[in-house]
């Protein structure tokens, strides 16, 4: 048998869920023994823990995260598989699966697994070799010396972490203290993420201040050039956030035609109840609601998509929710500009 062995230790920037520090150990699967996948209430609570017991010893895979990677390595659904109820049967399936992988690693179509392992042998991310660790303040000096070196002072506005990511929201200012401008429309800035947890890439997306209420939104989609999962070395990664970032200020001026079009793109009241409805499905009733209450209020007087975008917007920048939330609202806010509502004839 044989595991290596590698320390890897990170600070957390942001007072979050990206551990202090963790142990990376290499397992292929012939050195896995055997599984017990267990799932159980715990009086109101559903208790679920996948443990992997190899030479090394067992690993306790208790969080979600870490339970969907290994069986994503697999080739396994967790959905599916959590909804077996007989845990010989979630056993059998499981190892099933590993003596799969374990003759696709030697043939070397696939790498060995590492579970980064935290004090007590629980696994809290499962990747595989071919996965570049990226320390979080290398991708963040990296991003502020490009500001630097593109002649812009800057302020980070906002910080969470989303349990696989860092983000940081920076404001953009230029000539001393003027804020970076789309015309009258908005001032424009960048999120940073930094995904850590083995399945989230290091992207960066332009973000919007509209001058007239200071509603914040988050484009829908990172810029191509640096969605960078970490299987590239770490050399390319933080090149390619140079690189993004360059591309960024080429094309954020676009963002004053979109919000123009925006405007003047009329929508029955079938139109919009059918793009808010697709929009605001996934979010909790009492958002919904709120948000309905500002289009019958505050924006009755907006027209077309960008009244939509603007109360959504406005719930996401002024009222309290979880940062998750809000980021996807602006991005959703965001989303709702570029719409091309179907002519009904």
């Amino acid at each position: 048998m044989r595991i290596n062995l590698l320390f890897f230790g990170v600070k957390s920037l942001v007072e979050g869920k990206l551990p202090e520090s963790w142990e990376n150990i290499t397992v292929s699967c012939s050195e896995i023994r055997g599984v017990n996948y267990w799932i159980w209430r715990n009086y109101r609570r559903l208790e679920k823990v996948l443990k992997v017991n190899t030479a090394k010893g067992v690993f306790a895979l208790r969080s979600r995260l870490a339970r969907r990677q290994f069986l994503s390595h697999l080739g396994l659904s967790i959905r599916q598989l959590e909804k077996e109820r007989d845990w010989r049967r979630r056993n059998t399936i499981v190892v099933e699966a590993i003596n799969r992988r374990e003759i696709d690693e030697k043939q070397g179509k696939v790498k060995k697994l590492v579970f980064r392992v935290l004090p007590g042998n629980e696994v809290w991310s499962v990747v595989t070799e071919d996965y570049v660790e990226v320390p979080v303040e290398d991708v963040v000096e990296q991003f502020e010396n490009t500001l630097n070196a593109e002649g812009f002072t800057w302020a980070v506005k906002r910080q969470w972490d989303s349990g696989r990511a860092i983000y940081k929201v920076y404001e953009l200012y230029h000539h001393g203290s003027k804020e970076l401008r789309v015309g009258d429309v908005a001032s424009v800035g960048v999120v940073l993420k930094i995904g850590y947890s083995g399945d989230r890439a290091v992207s960066l997306y332009g973000f919007y201040k509209i001058l007239a209420c200071e509603n914040g939104l988050i484009s829908k989609h990172s810029i191509s050039a640096v969605k960078l999962i970490h299987r590239v070395s770490k050399e390319k990664i933080l090149n390619g956030i140079r690189h993004a970032f360059k591309q960024w200020l080429a094309e954020y001026p676009q963002f004053a035609e979109l919000v123009d079009k925006a405007r003047r793109i009329e929508l029955t009241e079938e139109q919009e109840k059918e793009i808010l409805d697709k929009i605001l499905s996934k979010y909790p009733k009492h958002i919904r609601r709120r948000i309905i209450k500002l289009l019958e209020t505050k924006y009755i007087q907006e027209h077309g998509l960008f009244k939509l975008s603007q109360a959504i917007s406005d719930f996401a920048t002024h009222y309290h929710i979880t940062d998750n939330y809000r980021k996807q609202l602006q991005q959703d806010a965001y989303k709702i500009l570029t719409i091309k509502p179907e002519v009904k004839k």
